[in-house]
Formats: structure tokens, sequence, C-alpha cells
């Protein structure tokens, strides 16, 4: 028979596309990928041959509270377990009334935990941050299960979540120990029925189980059970429900996250750190940059000033004679022209050279020419000066 679960496991893991099964932790009943829980739900059929398995899809106040069984099992494999208040008192009630209930789970509610004197050294949340490589890595049977410490092995993220009982508990014994001799399950003994609390799920999973002969971890955990129950119940309600009451399926959140009073403190001090840097450094460190108003050009404000001289005295033959000026200085550096005597030939040269019209600078000639011969000049011809010289300038070359 455990070789018809091997096959049909394979056949399970062969059907992925890419050929690497998928790693996620489902732990469901029906799952025959690595971290399924196909193989325990199977090994469960073969050890209580004869005895329905009776698949619960609520939570315990919804399930358990309503049954009177005296002598029952109840398993429950899931990687986070946060159950509501009401779940918590009806699953305690359930195993005080003579039954037997197997809880494995990496990340579990520490105020059921606190309730049960008990506390969870969890690596869930470090992994997260700063993983593990893979290794070989094993649990052993505590000498109170197995009185030759057999060890049960598989190649995959180290054993590293434990348990610690606070205080000396004589209704409790150790039954498993992870790969640093700490232990990870212990059977503890509520009312008149037992509690197996047990914080490696991956080793109650299809891939663990199926290496070597970790079939036979599982075996022992069931040896704790009654020989001859009223009923056997699987859970398949915590493993879809991340938080308490919900039915999150995002994967872990931050109810569960709030739910375990170091994590809630260590995350509350973080937001507070964070809040105090952003209030610090929202200060302006640097003082404010003045402005700089830009340098003024001295010579447009000489020139206008000048300009201003020569308009206010009316001397508008003076005005001439600097713009002719200037204009003289341009043509000699720009075009190798004396412009001292402006006439047809020099209009004609200068046309060819700066590319303006022949006609056009015939006539800026004969201006220049007229504002030489005369003593003084009236505004009209400055302004023609004027007119002649900016056409010249927008349409040279």
């Amino acid at each position: 028979m455990f070789y018809i679960i091997l096959c049909f496991f394979m056949a399970g893991c062969a059907a992925e596309e890419n050929g690497i099964p998928s790693l996620r932790e489902t732990y469901s009943y029906t799952d025959t990928k690595p971290f399924g829980g196909a193989v325990a739900f199977s090994l469960l059929h073969q050890l209580f041959p004869g005895y329905p398995v009776n698949v619960k899809k609520e939570g315990f106040d919804k399930t358990v509270a309503w049954f009177n069984d005296k002598s029952s099992i109840y398993i429950c494999i899931t990687r986070y377990f946060f159950p509501t208040p009401q779940d918590k008192s009806a699953l305690l009630d359930f195993i005080a009334s003579g039954n037997t209930v197997l809880l494995s789970a990496s990340l579990m509610d520490s105020v059921f935990l606190a309730q049960l004197n008990c506390k969870l050294k969890d690596a869930e949340i470090l992994k997260k941050f700063a993983p593990y490589s893979w290794q070989n890595t094993f649990l052993k049977s505590a000498p109170q299960t197995a009185t030759d410490k057999e060890s049960f092995g598989y190649f995959y993220l180290p054993f590293e979540s434990s348990l610690k009982l606070a205080g000396s508990n004589y209704f409790s014994h150790k039954i498993s120990l992870n790969h640093s001799a700490e232990p990870n399950a212990f059977l503890l003994y509520w009312g008149k029925g037992k509690l197996i609390l047990h914080s490696e799920p991956r080793a109650l999973s299809n891939y663990f189980l199926l290496s070597q002969n970790n079939h036979l971890y599982f075996k022992q955990l069931m040896q704790l059970m009654p020989a001859h129950p009223e009923n056997i119940y699987w859970d398949d309600f915590y493993r879809r429900s991340t938080v308490a009451g919900g039915q999150n399926k995002s994967g872990f959140s931050l109810a569960a996250l709030m739910a375990n009073p170091p994590l809630k403190w260590a995350f509350l001090i973080s937001l507070f750190l964070l809040f105090l840097y952003l209030l610090v450094n929202g200060k302006r460190r640097q003082r404010i940059v003045p402005v700089i108003p830009p340098v003024e050009n001295s010579s447009i404000k000489f020139a206008q000033a000048v300009a201003g001289i020569y308009l206010n005295d009316k001397d508008n033959k003076g005005i001439a004679e600097k713009m002719i000026t200037y204009f003289s200085e341009f043509i000699r550096n720009q075009y190798y022209i004396n412009l001292q005597h402006p006439d047809a030939a020099l209009a004609d040269k200068l046309s060819k050279k700066s590319g303006v019209p022949f006609e056009k600078v015939r006539e800026l000639c004969l201006c220049i020419s007229a504002i030489n011969a005369r003593p003084e000049i009236s505004d009209e011809l400055l302004l023609e000066l004027n007119q002649h010289l900016q056409y010249f300038h927008k349409n040279k070359l």
C-alpha cells in the first residue's frame, strides 16, 4: 500500500509542466505535490482501517463544539494557526472531554500558546529576510517516544522552530526533537484528553514522509492516539485561513503578525522609528540658497544714457554720426570695405558681398552722403537713416 502512495505522489509531481513540482506549503489532503498532505491522509486510513476520516471545512466552534465525542481523533496540519476566541475555547473543551488532537503549525497564536503555558521559537519571519540554504536536516524521536532515538531526515530547509514550556509541567513530555536537539513537539494532557502540539508541519508533508523511512515518524505520532477512536476528523479549514476568523489566502498577514506580542512590538517600534526619522529629517538641513539677480548689461545702460543726452539736446546730427560711425566699423570688419566715400561703385560692391539688394544699398549710401553734407538734420532724415540700417542688418548674409 505504501508503494501505491509513492507512485501516486510521483505522478502528481510529474504533472508539472516545467518538470519542477510546486513547493507551496498547502498541506491539503488532496494535494500530491511535495508539501501537500495526501500521504499523511492516506497513512491515516492505513493505520485506522475501517474508520472513516471526516474532513472538516469549518472552524472548531462550528464543528467539535457540537459533538459529544469522548475518545475521538482530530488532526490539524497547517502553516499558520490563528483561531478565533470561540474556536480556541471549543478546541480546549473538545480535548478536555477526552479526545486527542494533533495540531501542527509553523506559526501559532501566542494567546492560545499562553493558555497552554507554552512558547514557540519560530524562524518563519527570519526566513523571509535571510533565507536558509537547503541542506540535509533531520528530526529525532525523543526518548519517551522511541527508545532507539531514531532520526528522520531529508534535504530541504533546516528544522529550526522549537517549543518551550513555561516552567515545569508534569502533565507533558517531549515527543520529537529538531536537528539542534530542541523539542519541536510536546504531548500535553488537558483535562481527560491529550494535545500533540507540533511546530514542524513540513515533517508531515508528502516530501518528508516519502523520504527514506520517514513514514515511521508519522506512525510514531499516531501511536499516541486512541487505538479505537469514536471518530477521526481531518481539518481542512485552518490551512486556508491565515488570520483569526478570516479567509485570507494571500499568506502571512498583518493580523497574524499582530497576534504574536514580540512581533507586534517589533513592528510597532519599527513604525515609531520610521516616523521619528521622517520627523527629524523633514526639516531642511541646508540654508535656503538666496536668489542672485543676473548681472546687468551695463553697456546697454551706457548706450541708453548717451542716447538720452543726444535726444534731450535735439542733436540729431550727433546721433546720426554715431550711427554712421558704428555702421562703417561693422562694414570694414565684416566686408573689408571703407565707407568713407559712399558712391554707386561702393554700393555695388557692398551689395554683392552682403547680399542686400543694390537699390537698398544705394539708398543707404545716398542717405549717409546727405547727412555728411548737412550741418544739421531733421527728425525725418534721422528716422530714414535708422530704417535703412535696420533693413540692411535684417537682410545681410
